[in-house]
């Protein structure tokens, strides 16, 4: 259940169990399709709602992933999507650096998606549900999930926190 801090403290009992929306940003071009490739493929988009994410967030995201403190959840419908979004948000500096980071670093918490696809609000529901209990159960405190709508025109991504609400 989303809703305000003083809803949740009064339907949970254990505030440490619940995880709030830090920040989100969603960043959508004016065009999809084919004709739309070239903008789409920047990728800059993609870069602004992970930016925006992180500052409306107050966190650094990059840090805290890199050293093992949080969790990720990518959209990997589309193998560039995941690369792109490695890319923008700085968590690899070069396509080169990619295949270290997922040596030592898992991109999903729910297992990724199948090339079957889906529409926007199912990987991204099923993302929030999984990081939700994964960061209620777990040792890290952040998590960050990332969407993707049609071919790439629309990049959604979401702080939450493992924290009482404030």
């Amino acid at each position: 259940m989303v809703g305000s801090a003083e809803t949740a403290l009064r339907l949970h009992p254990c505030p440490e169990e619940l995880v709030r929306v830090l920040g989100t940003n969603v960043q959508t071009l004016s065009r999809d399709g084919l004709d739309a490739i070239p903008e789409i493929s920047r990728y800059a988009h993609l870069k602004a709602a992970f930016d925006g994410a992180c500052a409306s967030s107050g966190t650094d995201f990059v840090d805290a992933f890199l050293n093992g403190k949080a969790l990720l959840e990518v959209y990997t419908c589309f193998p560039v999507v995941p690369m792109a979004f490695l890319l923008a948000s700085g968590l690899a500096a070069t396509s080169a650096d990619i295949s270290n980071l997922l040596a030592d670093h898992e991109i999903t918490v729910t297992g990724g998606m199948n090339l079957a696809g889906a529409p926007w609000n199912n990987p991204v529901l099923n993302a929030l549900i999984a990081m939700h209990e994964q960061l209620k159960t777990g040792p890290r405190c952040l998590g960050c999930v990332h969407g993707n709508g049609g071919l790439g025109y629309k990049q959604g991504v979401a702080i939450l926190g493992k924290a009482a609400p404030q």
